[in-house]
């Protein structure tokens, strides 16, 4: 059956934890590396379907999601809705260097009990986005699919230019973003930032 892409909406809450935990190692499952199958989409996928209903999308071929593409139009806006309403309670769920957390969890809390910011070499790129798609959904297109229904939702608002960061190890993401026509803006110490006019 051919993938399906729709809206998202609460139902699909979470399916979102679940395929950001299993995609959350550079593309590859991250159970092993939390202890909180939880935090990864606490922090890079369900706060975009609260705050950004109309800018997240699912994709699966019986109903299911099987991956998701979720952003937000203005970061500097979300970041400031994350920090007022968002981060106070993942803060006080997830106190800093617990000795029972893995290492990626401890430093996923840590960037929590941060103010989220936005680079000023992103400033041309006031909207950014996650997509994650399970194994049974790569290769066929499906990724492009969700990426194009994100960026119409994108023009759809007058938003210029996208953005987004994709760790450097992940070599098949970046082929992926290269191919639907991101481009390079900037690296930082483990992260390549790309973007793409809307």
């Amino acid at each position: 059956m051919e993938p399906i892409i729709r809206p998202a909406h609460g139902s699909d809450t979470g399916r979102l934890y679940e395929i950001c935990l299993k995609t959350g190692d550079s593309g590859k499952d991250a159970t092993g590396c939390f202890s909180d199958p939880y935090l990864l989409g606490n922090y890079y996928a369900v706060p975009y379907l609260i705050h950004s209903p109309s800018h997240c999308f699912v994709a699966g071929s019986s109903g299911l999601a099987e991956g998701y593409v979720v952003g937000t139009s203005h970061t500097e806006r979300f970041n400031r809705w994350m920090e007022e309403s968002w981060l106070p309670a993942l803060r006080r769920s997830y106190p800093r260097q617990h000795e029972q957390w893995t290492a990626r969890q401890n430093s996923l809390v840590e960037t929590l009990h941060r103010p989220p910011t936005v680079d000023p070499r992103l400033r041309g790129f006031p909207a950014h986005m996650h997509i994650d798609l399970l194994p049974v959904l790569q290769g066929k297109g499906v990724g492009r699919r969700l990426v194009e229904r994100f960026l119409e939702s994108m023009a759809e608002q007058h938003v210029p230019a996208v953005h987004l960061g994709v760790g450097t190890r992940n070599a098949n993401a970046i082929r992926f973003y290269v191919h639907i026509g991101f481009e390079e803006l900037f690296k930082s110490a483990d992260a390549l930032y790309m973007g793409i006019k809307t």
